[in-house]
C-alpha cells in the first residue's frame, strides 16, 4: 500500500476522510496498514484544517478533473507508480550550503505554523545546472520546489537568465514550482544581527552603513538591503553601467540618501558560515519574525511543499 509506505517513511503528510478510512478499513489490510489508516480517521479533525491553510496540497484522484486552485491532481495510477515514495526535492543554486540554509528556515517556519513535520530531498546545481536538476525530476514525474535567486539590483530589474529558464519549465509541470526569492539573492537573506554574528563582519569596511541599511529595512524605510549584492559589493563601475534609467535612478537615489559612491563587498561564502555556526542559525531562526511580511510569505507557501508525517522507520 504506497500511502502506507509514505506515511511510514515520512515523506508526506497523509489527510483522508473518516469515510474513505472507513472504506479503506474493509480492505484486506495487514495489522501495520491497520493501524496507519486508523491513524488517519483519528487525525482528521486536527490535520483537515491543513488543506484550507496551505498554498498547495496534493489531490488524489480517479482520474484529472477541475483542480481546486491550491490543488495538485495526483491519479491513482501515479501513486502506484510510486510518485509520493520519496520526499518533495528542493532544488537549489550553488552547492549543499544553499539547500542547508532554507532546510533551516523551513524548519523554524514549520515549528511557528506548528506542523507535524517537514521533509525533503536537497538537491542543488547552480546557473544552468540549476535547470538541468530541475529537469532531471521532472522527468521522472517527482514532487520539485525550485529555489532560485532573482539577481535584481532593483525591484524592477528583469529577472536573471537562471529564474526565467525555471519559471519557463515548471509553468508547464504540474508538480513542480518554481520560487524565485523575493531579493537579489541568497545572501541578502542573512538578517542584519546574524550578519554581526561572523567572521566576515569584523573584517568589513562598511559596518556602520550595513547596520543602517539593516535597521531601516526592518523599519521599512528603505528595501537596499533586499537588492545588495553583498558578494560584489556596489562600485561607481556597475552604477554607470546600468543601462535602464529607471533603474539607475534607484539605485543613484539611494547611494545619495546614504550619502555614499559605492559600498564594498562583504563577503563571498555568508550562506557558508551561518550554516556552520550554531550561534548564526540560532539568531537566523529568531529573526524571521522581523522579516518583511512578503519575505514571510514566501517562506509559508515554500515550507507547504514539504509539510510530512514524523518518519517511523528508517529508508
Amino acid at each position: 500500500m504506497e500511502l502506507a509506505l509514505c506515511e511510514m517513511a515520512g515523506n508526506h503528510l497523509i489527510v483522508a476522510r473518516r469515510g474513505t478510512c472507513d472504506a479503506l478499513l474493509q480492505a484486506d489490510l495487514n495489522g501495520i496498514q491497520q493501524a496507519i489508516v486508523h491513524g488517519w480517521r483519528n487525525a482528521y479533525t486536527q490535520h483537515a484544517a491543513l488543506v484550507n491553510t496551505v498554498s498547495r496540497y496534493v489531490s488524489i484522484v480517479i482520474a484529472n478533473g477541475s483542480a481546486m486552485p491550491a490543488e495538485v491532481e495526483v491519479t491513482v495510477t501515479k501513486v502506484i507508480d510510486g510518485i509520493l515514495r520519496m520526499p518533495t526535492v528542493l532544488v537549489s543554486e550553488n552547492d549543499a550550503r544553499d539547500g542547508r540554509f532554507f532546510e533551516i528556515l523551513i524548519q523554524a517556519i514549520r515549528r511557528k505554523r506548528s506542523h507535524p513535520s517537514t521533509s525533503m530531498y536537497l538537491d542543488n546545481g547552480g546557473g544552468a545546472a540549476t535547470v538541468q536538476r530541475a529537469r532531471y525530476w521532472t522527468s521522472r514525474d517527482a514532487l520539485v520546489a525550485a529555489v532560485v535567486d532573482s539577481d535584481r539590483k532593483s525591484p524592477n530589474w528583469p529577472l536573471g537568465i537562471t529564474a526565467r529558464r525555471l519559471l519557463k519549465d515548471l509553468a508547464t509541470y504540474e508538480y513542480g514550482r518554481t520560487f524565485v526569492l523575493p531579493a537579489h539573492e541568497i545572501e541578502n537573506l542573512v538578517p542584519l544581527s546574524v550578519l554581526q554574528l561572523l567572521d566576515e563582519w569584523q573584517s568589513c569596511g562598511a559596518q556602520g552603513l550595513l547596520i543602517r541599511m539593516g535597521d531601516e529595512f526592518v523599519a521599512g524605510q528603505c528595501d537596499l538591503w533586499a537588492f545588495f549584492d553583498f558578494k560584489s559589493g556596489l562600485s561607481e563601475v556597475l552604477i554607470t553601467s546600468i543601462s535602464d534609467r529607471g533603474d539607475y535612478n534607484w539605485v543613484n537615489d539611494r547611494l545619495q540618501k546614504y550619502g555614499i559612491d559605492e559600498i564594498p563587498s562583504v563577503g563571498n561564502d555568508l550562506i557558508s558560515s551561518v550554516v556552520h555556526s550554531n550561534n548564526a542559525i540560532a539568531e537566523l531562526v529568531r529573526s524571521i519574525v522581523y522579516w518583511p511580511q512578503h519575505w514571510r510569505d514566501f517562506l509559508y507557501e515554500l515550507e507547504d511543499w514539504f509539510i510530512s508525517a514524523p518518519r517511523k522507520i528508517a529508508i
